[in-house]
């Protein structure tokens, strides 16, 4: 027995094999979200069915984000080299000495990054070949010192290789997995359809993530820098703001020294990128060096500043640093996603215009009462017999009211000037951030599609039963795959649907139904009877004149890379609402009556245009479910029956014996769930037996009949078997003589039954033919 063992464990495990394999559902995509595959035209929540979403890049896809994100660090790289010089405008202090180690930490961890890809990724050293030569960029890339500190920043290759999410309604445990070899990107989902209702919608829509904001959030994580405590210790903008010019103002605008005044203009002017003409470049220039000591020296006190201690921290620095790799190093910011307005920032707003909005009512109030006021002054003005006092006091009222009403207007229309910015300030701060949202956090919704699950407890022929036709939209609308199914029963719905449609797509069906007569409603060896198949620089060189004016940079622009706040957590992404593709359900005319074939075209909505090339017909039947079908067949009889014949001269008798044996014979199949008789499968009554009543065509149904059951082993053809019931003799006495009574004894039958259509075919062919008879 042992010897058996293994390939016993072997059939029953390719039996479990095939049973799964059976009830793999697979969903294809490429990375544009075009559904590749065709769906199972059947779809059933059942223990062994699993559903599988495959997202498949293309190596041109592949190319272009490796190529992507690799310019992408080489130019950070090369900015970061900028931002070392010009690190004084971006507001970044460098009191200790160690900016420009921070700066090359955040180069040279991108720069090995960039490294390791041209040595060990062969599929990107291919790509990038094309356009670059590996062995001189390696040694470029070296070339960058190993810093004295370090940075976490994210991984090229986890930037490189897309990410994938599929979300479900209702929700279903979903996680995508990257599969296969290490240079495939090949990314999977299996979706375990449990506990849907009897007949169950499940939307689901395929994502890809933004690979940036999934890398900040792991950057934060590991980097641990924005705390509360951090958060706690920023100061007000708005007065540190103020401190800052209260500083600049006590050193630059000193009565005593107007030169500093002079200094402080051309100073701004340089900040702000104009050139110097050539009387300020003189002036510079001849100012002494002690004046740029002092300047240097007062700037210097004010940098080191209590004041200022959060912008020298190196938890400040590194907390801009780390998001150097993501966006232009010249333009950090504390809030790399976008400038948020809160909702205390919208309450806030919201209060303001209603404090405005109860001032202009009384402003509006005040000038109508005003113009109420001029209109009587100018009235009393004309009365008659008024002193040249009483007169002159009405011109003064008169005038000084008119100054009130000109200033009540100005105010009406500062105030409703501010209402507008404040009601413009929420549209105005989404619409500039519309690039940075998309870049930064918004996700790509590339496929919404539909899915119509039965439950595992549905019957083929439960009513409602869903079955899907599908049509793509991107090859013509012609139907996907080989699994459309051609019919369906009256108890089943036909779904028609249009797979990678666009959003804004709109069809209607142009249908036709037939109905089909009873007598042509012929399947399985019927049909088959029928058809007869059977038989820039600095303003001077001097050191503290550089000095002086990169302090005064760093101090003009160090609050700066908070302008739009600080990065608040938790970060959420931005949906995509607008999918690459759709899966569209078109609604339908169905048939009211079975047997009937159904007909359609697809048709644009707007155009009434045939979507189908060549005005394709489309059609599938539905059919009737019998639960009686008449068949006809031979039997095999064991039941014996006695025959006995009297000789009254001698009161004697004589028997004999008849076996029922083989005969032909007509009967009534009963269902005990109604039968498709187009069905093309094995036992498509499945395993449960019908009922059969029967008699045998040799004799007359009052004296036998057939009772048993059966298995419809094809449309159309049956096996059966039962109990034979036939009248027989038996002798009695009658006062003395012999006689015989009638009584019915049974025996077993098995035989054979086919559809009258395809016994008639088989039977009529059968005959001979008359040769003599006249063409």
């Amino acid at each position: 027995m042992k010897k058996y063992r293994f390939v016993i464990l072997l059939c029953l495990s390719l039996m479990v094999l095939k049973s799964y394999s059976q009830n793999a559902l697979h969903y294809v995509f490429n990375e544009k979200g075009q559904l590749l595959s065709a769906p199972p035209s059947i779809l059933t929540d059942h223990k062994k069915t699993r559903i599988y979403f495959t997202v498949t890049v293309s190596p041109e896809y592949r190319a272009q984000r490796t190529i992507a994100w690799y310019n992408h660090f080489k130019n950070q790289i090369g900015l970061l080299k900028k931002l070392t010089d010009v690190k004084a405008s971006v507001g970044l202090p460098d009191t200790d000495g160690k900016l420009n180690d921070k700066i090359n930490a955040v180069k040279y961890t991108m720069a090995q990054q960039l490294i390791k890809l041209l040595k060990s990724d062969q599929v990107a050293i291919d790509i990038l070949s094309k356009q670059l030569n590996i062995a001189n960029e390696i040694t470029e890339l070296a070339k960058i010192d190993s810093p004295k500190t370090s940075i976490w920043l994210p991984q090229l290759e986890d930037l490189m290789v897309p990410a994938y999410d599929l979300v479900t309604d209702p929700e279903f445990p979903v996680q995508f997995g990257r599969i296969g070899g290490k240079n495939e990107w090949k990314f999977m989902a299996t979706l375990d359809p449990v506990k849907v209702e009897e007949l169950s919608i499940c939307k689901f829509k395929l994502v890809q993530s933004n690979e940036k904001y999934l890398a900040v959030i792991k950057q934060l994580a590991n980097n641990k820098i924005l705390s509360a405590s951090f958060k706690d210790t920023i100061p007000d903008l708005k007065s540190t703001n103020q401190y800052i010019a209260t500083g600049l103002n006590l050193v630059f605008l000193d009565p005593d020294f107007p030169k500093r005044k002079m200094i402080l203009d051309i100073f701004n002017k340089q900040r702000s990128g104009t050139a110097l003409s050539i009387a300020e470049s003189s002036f510079i220039t001849n100012v002494s060096s002690n004046e740029f000591k002092y300047l240097n020296g007062e700037l210097n006190k004010l940098m080191n500043s209590p004041e200022l201690q959060f912008f020298r921290d190196d938890n400040h620095i590194n907390f801009l640093l780390q998001f150097s790799w993501l966006i232009n190093p010249l333009s950090l910011s504390a809030n790399p996603f976008k400038d948020t307005i809160e909702k205390d920032d919208l309450e806030k707003i919201n209060g303001d215009i209603k404090r405005l909005d109860a001032e202009l009512k009384k402003n509006k109030e005040d000038l109508a009462n005003i113009n109420q006021e001029l209109l009587i002054l100018e009235n009393r003005s004309r009365v008659s017999g008024s002193s040249v006092q009483e007169l002159q006091l009405l011109k003064n009222t008169y005038a000084s009211r008119l100054i009130d009403k000109t200033n009540t207007q100005i105010a009406i229309e500062k105030i409703q000037a501010d209402i507008k910015e404040l009601k413009d300030t929420p549209d105005q701060l989404k619409a500039s951030n519309i690039i940075k949202d998309n870049f930064l956090v918004k996700d790509s919704l590339l496929y919404d599609g539909l899915l119509y699950i039965n439950h595992k407890t549905a019957r083929p022929n439960r009513n409602g039963y869903a079955i899907i036709r599908q049509h793509d939209r991107l090859n013509d609308y012609l139907l996907m795959g080989n699994d459309n199914k051609v019919q369906i029963n009256e108890t089943q719905r036909m779904y028609v649907m249009v797979h990678n449609s666009s959003k804004d797509a709109s069809y209607r069906l142009n249908t036709t139904i037939t109905s089909i007569a009873a007598d042509q409603d012929l399947g399985g060896l019927d049909k088959l009877a029928k058809q007869g198949n059977l038989a820039s620089g600095s303003p001077n060189k001097s050191d503290d004149a550089n000095a002086a004016y990169r302090f005064y940079l760093v101090l003009m622009n160090i609050t700066k890379p908070y302008a739009s706040g600080i990065l608040r957590l938790p970060i959420s992404p931005i949906h995509d609402t607008s999918p690459n593709y759709v899966s569209k359900l078109i609604n339908h005319e169905l048939p009211g009556e079975a047997p009937a074939m159904v007909n359609y075209q697809i048709i644009d909505s707007a155009t009434s245009k045939n979507l189908s090339p060549e005005n394709i017909t489309y059609h599938y039947r539905f059919n009737k479910l019998y639960r009686f079908r008449i068949k006809t067949g031979m039997t095999y009889s064991f039941m014996e029956r006695n025959m006995y014949t009297i000789d009254a001269s001698d009161n004697s008798a004589t028997y004999t014996t008849d076996r029922g044996g083989l005969g032909a014979t007509v009967g009534v199949q009963v269902f005990t769930k109604r039968l498709d008789i187009q069905s093309e499968k094995i036992l498509p009554h499945g395993i449960l037996p019908f009922f059969y009543l029967g008699y045998q065509i040799t004799d007359a149904p009052a004296n036998n009949f057939l009772l048993g059951g059966g298995w419809e082993i094809y449309s159309g053809f049956a096996v059966t078997g039962g109990v034979h019931f036939g009248k027989t003799e038996r002798l009695t006495l009658n006062g003395g003589a012999l006689a015989t009574t009638h009584y019915y004894k049974r025996g077993a039958f098995i035989g054979l039954s086919i559809g009258l259509q395809a016994f008639d075919a088989i039977f009529n062919k059968a005959k001979p033919t008359n040769l003599f008879t006249k063409p």
